[in-house]
């Protein structure tokens, strides 16, 4: 997937069926600063870049936990209204934005796992350009993890498709 000309769509399972969501396109600033934002979080995989995800355990895994419990509420904050704010959730035929225009959550019912796993698809088809010059033993690591996560969180199928030829979420 190029930058800044896909969207990615995925689903998840939950127990009354699968609903279909949409990873939109951020614009260039808001990369950089979601990017910005996710540095303390990447400076945790660099202890653990070199490992094989058969190593990853709860304790090799502590730095990088720390370093996301150590993010600012408001850092946070920005990172999931970012993502959420080029979301959308397939209601019908009709794809329905995540979130208002002031910010405000339009799916009183979302829960944490179905927040991060959107903002997961969101932050990896957004910033998937800065891994190009990352250590190779690092992006083997992340793209190890990605596949552990999607198989950790709520069941996500995923499939992309042009902007062009399909409805934008924005």
């Amino acid at each position: 997937m190029g930058p800044n000309n896909k969207t990615v769509e995925f689903e998840i399972e939950y127990e009354s069926g699968a609903t279909r969501y949409r990873a939109g396109v951020l614009d260039a600033f808001s990369q950089l600063y979601v990017a910005k934002r996710l540095v303390p979080i990447l400076k945790g995989f660099t202890d653990i870049a070199s490992m094989n995800a058969g190593e990853l355990n709860i304790s090799s895994l502590d730095k990088f936990l720390d370093a996301v419990s150590g993010l600012k509420d408001e850092d946070l904050r920005y990172i999931i209204s970012t993502c959420l704010s080029v979301a959308s959730k397939q209601e019908g035929k009709t794809w329905v934005r995540m979130t208002a225009t002031n910010g405000a959550l339009m799916f009183e019912d979302m829960g944490i796992i179905e927040m991060l796993t959107i903002c997961w698809y969101v932050i990896k088809a957004n910033l998937e350009g800065f891994t190009r010059g990352l250590p190779s033993n690092l992006k083997t690591t992340l793209s190890e993890w990605a596949a552990q996560f999607s198989q950790i969180s709520p069941a996500a199928k995923k499939s992309s498709g042009d902007l062009s030829s399909r409805d934008s979420p924005n």
